[in-house]
């Protein structure tokens, strides 16, 4: 199956809707669609740690290496902004794999 869509969203803040969380899907993963200036937010709201994978492209700089991140029980981690041509997928978006999706919620953030 592809990858679930986050959609990005404005900042939370006066005269904007209330943020909406896309739960984890550890079997499909996740994509964003990046412009340099997205972060990414996950919520681990679970029982246990889950590792979040954030997929690298090679780039002009020679940097080829993926962020692994373990975010434990309760809490909030942000990834980004993400440079684009590191990054971005040709698809021009980003790559987010997770390890467990019990409770754990992804929120992609334009700043």
């Amino acid at each position: 199956m592809p990858r679930v869509d986050v959609p990005v969203q404005p900042p939370a803040g006066a005269g904007t809707a209330i943020l909406t969380n896309t739960p984890a899907d550890a079997a499909n993963n996740h994509e964003f669609v990046n412009d340099g200036r997205t972060v990414l937010v996950v919520k681990n709201g679970g029982a246990g740690a889950t590792v979040v994978d954030i997929i690298a492209v090679s780039c002009s700089h020679g940097r080829v290496g993926d962020v692994s991140q373990s975010i434990a029980a309760g809490i909030d981690q942000q990834f980004g902004p993400f440079p684009q041509g590191e990054w971005n997928q040709p698809n021009a978006k980003i790559n987010v794999d997770v390890s467990v999706d019990t409770d754990v919620e992804l929120i992609a953030l334009r700043r």
